[in-house]
């Protein structure tokens, strides 16, 4: 595993000068470049960081056991589904991917975990979302997050054959979204290469800490041409 971090970190260290050099007339080129380059040298630490004694390990493993236990017992971010929590979980610094084929519902699970994250499902502390949506239009996903909230069959809302009751219930969602409008951000930029969702990320992050950042969906994730589809997805990764 180290040395593939430690390849990885190469690649990405060469991938970035070389297009740092390319594009220094472009300044907000030239700043995604270095969050690449930052990228590729935490991951080369990380390659670098040689053997740990078993001791270290052990102690380390009790102290974020006793941390787990002090925050009760969560391994990380609920989902808000208890039978999928017993099942996994999101911790931080994880990257977790939803597959499932083709209208199984991955995107109403995301609007799911954004609302949760939000406090807008339970009454947890919300943290601030980040989603890059490639797939669709930021309104389309407004209207399955209005949906979701305002339990207003999807249907009738993408046709926009609405009864008076379902009106109101919009309405309300509405309200409860503007009380978490400065903590969730859509980006529907399609295209977008790792790079720019980086460099993206971490400006908004400097603005205000992100506790969930989404991509929908990675295989729409900008990649070199020239790698196969295995090497591009790990890429990605």
């Amino acid at each position: 595993a180290k040395a593939v971090l430690a390849s990885s970190a190469q690649r990405l260290r060469e991938r970035g000068c070389r297009r740092l050099l390319e594009a220094s007339h472009d300044l907000d080129r030239v700043q995604e470049l270095r969050a690449l380059l930052a990228e590729a040298d935490s991951l080369q630490g990380v390659g670098g960081a040689g053997p740990i004694d078993g001791g270290t390990v052990i102690e380390r493993t009790l102290d974020e056991l006793q941390q787990q236990a002090d925050a009760g017992g969560s391994p990380g971010m609920s989902t808000g589904l208890e039978a999928l929590d017993s099942l996994v979980s999101f911790k931080p610094q994880r990257q977790s991917v939803i597959a499932a084929r083709p209208g199984m519902g991955k995107t109403s699970f995301l609007v799911h975990l954004v609302m949760t994250c939000l406090g807008l499902m339970d009454s947890r502390v919300p943290e601030a979302v980040g989603i890059f949506e490639l797939e669709m239009s930021e309104t389309e996903l407004g209207r399955r997050m209005l949906s979701a909230l305002a339990l207003v069959d999807y249907g009738r809302l993408e046709h926009a054959k609405l009864s008076q009751t379902d009106w109101q219930r919009l309405v309300n969602a509405k309200i409860e979204l503007d009380k978490v409008r400065h903590l969730w951000w859509v980006d529907p930029t399609p295209g977008l290469t790792v790079e720019q969702m980086v460099a993206r990320i971490r400006a908004q992050h400097a603005k205000q800490p992100l506790g969930f950042v989404a991509a929908d969906y990675v295989q729409l994730v900008k990649v070199d041409s020239g790698r196969n589809r295995t090497e591009a997805v790990g890429d990605v990764s």
